[in-house]
Protein backbone atom coordinates (compact mmCIF):
# COMPACT_ATOMS: atom_id res chain seq x y z
CA UNK A 1 0.00 0.00 0.00
CA UNK A 2 1.11 3.58 -1.24
CA UNK A 3 1.74 5.45 1.83
CA UNK A 4 0.52 9.14 2.35
CA UNK A 5 -3.30 9.99 1.31
CA UNK A 6 -4.62 9.28 -1.63
CA UNK A 7 -6.15 11.85 -4.18
CA UNK A 8 -8.33 9.28 -6.20
CA UNK A 9 -12.13 9.74 -6.03
CA UNK A 10 -13.43 5.88 -6.34
CA UNK A 11 -11.47 3.03 -4.48
CA UNK A 12 -12.42 -0.73 -5.31
CA UNK A 13 -11.00 -3.55 -3.56
CA UNK A 14 -13.38 -6.24 -4.10
CA UNK A 15 -12.84 -9.93 -3.25
CA UNK A 16 -9.02 -9.39 -2.17
CA UNK A 17 -8.91 -11.22 1.01
CA UNK A 18 -9.16 -7.35 3.10
CA UNK A 19 -9.48 -8.56 6.89
CA UNK A 20 -9.88 -6.22 9.93
CA UNK A 21 -6.16 -5.05 10.10
CA UNK A 22 -5.94 -3.36 7.40
CA UNK A 23 -8.52 -1.26 7.56
CA UNK A 24 -7.70 1.07 9.98
CA UNK A 25 -4.27 1.25 8.26
CA UNK A 26 -5.29 2.19 5.11
CA UNK A 27 -7.32 4.99 6.63
CA UNK A 28 -4.74 7.65 5.49
CA UNK A 29 -5.12 6.15 1.75
CA UNK A 30 -8.65 6.18 2.11
CA UNK A 31 -8.89 9.58 3.14
CA UNK A 32 -10.28 11.57 0.47
CA UNK A 33 -12.02 8.84 -1.75
CA UNK A 34 -16.11 9.53 -2.13
CA UNK A 35 -16.94 6.04 -3.12
CA UNK A 36 -15.75 2.94 -1.76
CA UNK A 37 -16.60 -0.90 -2.85
CA UNK A 38 -14.93 -2.94 -0.22
CA UNK A 39 -17.11 -6.10 -1.33
CA UNK A 40 -16.30 -9.69 -0.87
CA UNK A 41 -13.88 -9.30 1.44
CA UNK A 42 -13.45 -10.96 5.00
CA UNK A 43 -13.19 -8.51 7.80
CA UNK A 44 -16.23 -9.18 10.29
CA UNK A 45 -16.45 -5.46 11.50
CA UNK A 46 -16.18 -1.89 10.24
CA UNK A 47 -14.94 -0.17 12.77
CA UNK A 48 -15.62 3.02 14.54
CA UNK A 49 -12.73 4.86 12.14
CA UNK A 50 -14.55 4.53 8.99
CA UNK A 51 -16.20 8.35 10.34
CA UNK A 52 -12.98 9.85 9.60
CA UNK A 53 -13.71 9.43 5.69
CA UNK A 54 -15.39 12.58 5.40
CA UNK A 55 -15.62 12.66 2.14
CA UNK A 56 -16.97 9.59 1.79
CA UNK A 57 -20.76 9.17 0.11
CA UNK A 58 -21.24 6.01 -1.40
CA UNK A 59 -20.26 2.81 0.53
CA UNK A 60 -20.33 -0.85 -0.79
CA UNK A 61 -19.87 -4.01 1.67
CA UNK A 62 -22.09 -6.28 -0.35
CA UNK A 63 -21.53 -9.99 0.14
CA UNK A 64 -18.86 -9.37 3.06
CA UNK A 65 -19.71 -12.90 4.37
CA UNK A 66 -17.96 -12.57 7.91
CA UNK A 67 -18.99 -9.33 8.75
CA UNK A 68 -21.20 -9.15 12.13
CA UNK A 69 -20.84 -5.35 13.46
CA UNK A 70 -20.63 -1.94 11.62
CA UNK A 71 -19.44 0.39 14.68
CA UNK A 72 -19.84 3.74 12.73
CA UNK A 73 -20.36 5.36 9.07
CA UNK A 74 -19.45 8.76 8.01
CA UNK A 75 -21.73 11.62 8.26
CA UNK A 76 -22.24 12.47 5.16
CA UNK A 77 -22.65 9.41 3.84
CA UNK A 78 -25.59 9.56 0.87
CA UNK A 79 -26.02 5.58 -0.20
CA UNK A 80 -24.88 2.64 1.47
CA UNK A 81 -24.85 -0.86 0.77
CA UNK A 82 -24.54 -4.13 2.63
CA UNK A 83 -26.49 -6.77 0.45
CA UNK A 84 -25.17 -10.69 1.27
CA UNK A 85 -23.68 -9.64 4.50
CA UNK A 86 -24.95 -13.17 6.14
CA UNK A 87 -23.43 -12.88 9.50
CA UNK A 88 -24.91 -8.77 10.01
CA UNK A 89 -26.94 -9.16 12.98
CA UNK A 90 -27.42 -5.18 14.10
CA UNK A 91 -27.39 -1.94 12.21
CA UNK A 92 -26.48 0.84 14.51
CA UNK A 93 -27.34 4.30 11.96
CA UNK A 94 -27.51 6.62 15.22
CA UNK A 95 -24.09 7.66 14.83
CA UNK A 96 -25.18 9.65 11.46
CA UNK A 97 -25.20 12.99 13.44
CA UNK A 98 -26.48 15.00 10.15
CA UNK A 99 -29.71 12.85 10.27
CA UNK A 100 -33.12 13.99 12.07
CA UNK A 101 -36.34 12.73 11.30
CA UNK A 102 -36.87 15.15 8.25
CA UNK A 103 -33.54 14.84 7.14
CA UNK A 104 -30.50 12.94 6.74
CA UNK A 105 -27.58 12.79 3.81
CA UNK A 106 -28.35 8.81 3.42
CA UNK A 107 -31.17 8.35 1.04
CA UNK A 108 -30.20 5.08 0.44
CA UNK A 109 -29.78 1.13 2.36
CA UNK A 110 -29.94 -1.90 0.65
CA UNK A 111 -29.57 -4.81 3.67
CA UNK A 112 -30.45 -7.34 0.60
CA UNK A 113 -30.42 -10.83 1.84
CA UNK A 114 -28.57 -10.40 5.63
CA UNK A 115 -30.30 -13.22 6.62
CA UNK A 116 -29.63 -12.91 10.18
CA UNK A 117 -30.02 -8.95 10.97
CA UNK A 118 -32.58 -8.51 13.45
CA UNK A 119 -32.37 -4.68 13.93
CA UNK A 120 -31.74 -1.50 12.38
CA UNK A 121 -31.34 1.23 14.79
CA UNK A 122 -31.56 5.09 13.69
CA UNK A 123 -32.80 4.11 10.63
CA UNK A 124 -33.44 7.93 8.83
CA UNK A 125 -37.48 8.43 7.94
CA UNK A 126 -36.62 10.38 4.58
CA UNK A 127 -34.74 7.34 2.55
CA UNK A 128 -35.36 7.43 -1.24
CA UNK A 129 -34.40 3.93 -1.27
CA UNK A 130 -35.13 1.52 1.63
CA UNK A 131 -34.70 -2.51 0.30
CA UNK A 132 -34.33 -5.37 3.39
CA UNK A 133 -35.51 -8.43 0.72
CA UNK A 134 -35.25 -11.61 2.51
CA UNK A 135 -34.41 -9.68 5.54
CA UNK A 136 -36.32 -12.44 7.98
CA UNK A 137 -34.72 -11.86 11.15
CA UNK A 138 -36.00 -8.15 11.32
CA UNK A 139 -37.55 -7.51 14.57
CA UNK A 140 -40.73 -5.78 15.34
CA UNK A 141 -39.29 -2.50 15.52
CA UNK A 142 -37.60 -2.31 12.27
CA UNK A 143 -40.18 -3.87 10.01
CA UNK A 144 -42.41 -1.41 11.86
CA UNK A 145 -40.01 1.30 10.68
CA UNK A 146 -40.36 -0.05 6.75
CA UNK A 147 -44.08 -0.60 6.67
CA UNK A 148 -44.57 3.36 8.41
CA UNK A 149 -42.05 4.54 5.30
CA UNK A 150 -43.82 2.35 2.58
CA UNK A 151 -47.48 4.22 3.36
CA UNK A 152 -46.21 7.63 3.39
CA UNK A 153 -44.41 7.13 0.53
CA UNK A 154 -47.13 5.92 -0.93
CA UNK A 155 -49.07 9.43 0.47
CA UNK A 156 -46.63 11.68 -0.98
CA UNK A 157 -47.35 10.13 -3.88
CA UNK A 158 -51.08 10.52 -4.18
CA UNK A 159 -50.59 14.07 -3.03
CA UNK A 160 -48.67 15.28 -5.63
CA UNK A 161 -50.99 14.03 -8.37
Amino acid sequence: MVSGSSNMDRLILTYCNISNDFLPKGLNFLSNVKDLNLSGNNFTTVHAWIKECHLLRNLKLDNCSHLQEIRGVPKKLETFSVKGCTSLKFLDLTVLPACTAESCSLKELIVDDCVYLQNITGLPQNLDLFSAKSCTALNFQSISILLNQIVDAIGKKKNTK
